[in-house]
C-alpha cells in the first residue's frame, strides 16, 4: 500500500529541523525494509504568518509498505521514530499526518490541493484542518504543526518546482568550515546555469551555509537535480569531516507560489500584488521607505531591500506594480515589498533647491540640517526639494532585492522563463537522492 506522510513544526528558534527529522525517518524506515518513494517534497507555506517557524516548511513523503494495513498503524509507528528527533525547546508544536492512497484518493487529492494552495497564500486555521481531516480520513497526531502536515500533502509540482539538496551534520561544524568566497564563486560558475542562490556576488556573501542552530550544514538549490547533486558532492569532499549525509527534495522554493495562488484579497498576513500610483514618499527614523498611493493600500520598503526602495522613491507620480506581504500599520494597509516594476515613465523627479545668490544646485547637509552652496560657501535653511517634470524617466523597469534578502518562495530573475524545466526529470530515476 501507498501512504502520504506529512511532517511540520519539528524545529524552533533554538534548533532542530523538520527536514532533518524527515531524513532520519527515511533512514529508519529503509532499515526496516519500508520503501520511501523518491523524491520527498519540501513545501514552503505562507511566509507572512506571524506564528510560523523559521522557514515555515513542511515535508511530504510517500511510503510504500505492506507491513501496515491502516494509516493509524503507520502513524503510530512513524510517531515513535520522529518523536526521538523533535526539537523540545521553544514553541515547537510538531504535527504528523498520514493518509492511505486508495481507490477514492483522486477525489481526496483535489481537496488536498486546494488546502495546499490556501496554506501557501492565506491563513488556514486548525478548525478547518480538523474538518478536512475527518472528511478525508487523514490520521493526525500533535499540535499546531498538524496544519502544515495536512496542507503539504496536497503539494504537486503543477506549474513550477525546483530542487534542494540539504547536507546534515553536527551544528558545531558551521564554526570550523574554512572555505572562502573565491572557492565558492569558482564552483558556482561551473553550475550557475542549472543552480541558483548559492552566492550573492553583489554583497560578496556565501548563501550555501545557513547560520542557525539546526543540523543543516549547507544546501544547494537548482533546476536540475543532477547538477545540484554534482555541486553538493564537490562541497562534500571539500568539507570532508563530520558530515552525516544528505537528502534531495523537490520543492516549491523560488517559484513565487505564494503570489501565484494568492486571490489578492486585502487581508493582513497575506501575500499581495497590486498596481499603484505613487503619491508621496517619506523615510522613517530608521530610514525605511514609506510610500503613500492613490489607493487604500500603501507601500513599505525596508532600507536593506536596496533597489526596490530606490526605484519607488525616485519615481513619484509613476504607476508601479509591487508585490509582497500585507500588514496593518497605524490603521492602514501596507505592502511590505519583495519586489516591484515600473509600468509608466516617471512623471516627476525630486531635485535639490537652487542657491538664492548664484543659482547653483545646493548640496544637502543631512536630514534637518539644511543645504550648502559650494560656490558661495553659504548654508541655506527653510528651503525644500523641488518637483520637476521628467518625461524620460528611469529605464530600470524591474527591481528586486539582493539575492541574500530573498525569502524562500521568491523567484530569482534567473528562473524566469524556465519554470517547467524541472518537469523533465523523473523523480524515481534520480540517483543518490539520499546519502
Amino acid at each position: 500500500m501507498l501512504f502520504l506522510v506529512g511532517l511540520d513544526d519539528y524545529d524552533s528558534h533554538f534548533g532542530g529541523c523538520t527536514t532533518y527529522v524527515a531524513y532520519r525517518l527515511i533512514n529508519e524506515l529503509s532499515k526496516e525494509g519500508i520503501r520511501v518513494v523518491p523524491l520527498p517534497c519540501l513545501v514552503r507555506l505562507n511566509p507572512y504568518l506571524p506564528f510560523k517557524t523559521r522557514g515555515n516548511a513542511a515535508v511530504k513523503i510517500i511510503v510504500s509498505t505492506n507491513k501496515y494495513e491502516s494509516a493509524r498503524d503507520l502513524l503510530d509507528h512513524i510517531y515513535s521514530i520522529v518523536d526521538r528527533y523533535r526539537e523540545r525547546r521553544g514553541k515547537a508544536d510538531p504535527g504528523l499526518a498520514v493518509l492511505s492512497i486508495d481507490e477514492s484518493y483522486s477525489d481526496k487529492a483535489k481537496t488536498l490541493y486546494k488546502v495546499y494552495r490556501r496554506a501557501v497564500s492565506d491563513i488556514v486555521v486548525m478548525d478547518q484542518i480538523d474538518r478536512i481531516r475527518e472528511r478525508l480520513g487523514i490520521e493526525t497526531r500533535g499540535g499546531r504543526g498538524r496544519t502544515g502536515a495536512v496542507a503539504c500533502l496536497g503539494f504537486v509540482p503543477d506549474i513550477d518546482s525546483t530542487f534542494e539538496l540539504l547536507v546534515y551534520g553536527d551544528p558545531s561544524l558551521k564554526k570550523v568550515i574554512d572555505i572562502n568566497i573565491e572557492e565558492i564563486e569558482h564552483i558556482d560558475e561551473l553550475f550557475m546555469l542549472y543552480t541558483f542562490a548559492n552566492v550573492d556576488r553583489e554583497n560578496e556573501q556565501i548563501l550555501l551555509f545557513p547560520s542557525g542552530p539546526d543540523p543543516v550544514i549547507y544546501g544547494v538549490r537548482g533546476d536540475s537535480p543532477l547538477h545540484v547533486i554534482f555541486m553538493s558532492s564537490i562541497m562534500y569532499d571539500k568539507i570532508g569531516m563530520g558530515l552525516e549525509g544528505w537528502l534531495l527534495f523537490r520543492t516549491n522554493q523560488a517559484t513565487g507560489a505564494h503570489l501565484h495562488y494568492s486571490d489578492n484579497r486585502v487581508r493582513t498576513f497575506n501575500p499581495y500584488r497590486s498596481i499603484l500610483s505613487i503619491r508621496r514618499t517619506s523615510r522613517t527614523e530608521d530610514r525605511h521607505l514609506v510610500a503613500y498611493t492613490e489607493d487604500y493600500v500603501h507601500i513599505f520598503v525596508y532600507r536593506h531591500i536596496g533597489e526596490p526602495s530606490k526605484l519607488i522613491e525616485r519615481n513619484m507620480g509613476d504607476i508601479v506594480e509591487v508585490w509582497g506581504g500585507l500588514r496593518v500599520k497605524d490603521g492602514d494597509y501596507f505592502i511590505y515589498v519583495e519586489g516591484c516594476r515600473k509600468l509608466s515613465e516617471r512623471a516627476v523627479s525630486i531635485q535639490n533647491p537652487r542657491c538664492p545668490i548664484c543659482g547653483s544646485s545646493l548640496k544637502s547637509l543631512g536630514r534637518g540640517k539644511g543645504f550648502f552652496c559650494k560656490k558661495c560657501k553659504i548654508k541655506v535653511f527653510n528651503v525644500y526639494r523641488i518637483l520637476r517634470e521628467n518625461v524620460s524617466g528611469d529605464n530600470r523597469l524591474f527591481s528586486l532585492p539582493p539575492i541574500s534578502e530573498f525569502r524562500h518562495l521568491m523567484k530569482p530573475v534567473s528562473r524566469i522563463g524556465i519554470e517547467r524545466f524541472s518537469h523533465m526529470f523523473n523523480d524515481e530515476d534520480i540517483p543518490l537522492w539520499i546519502l
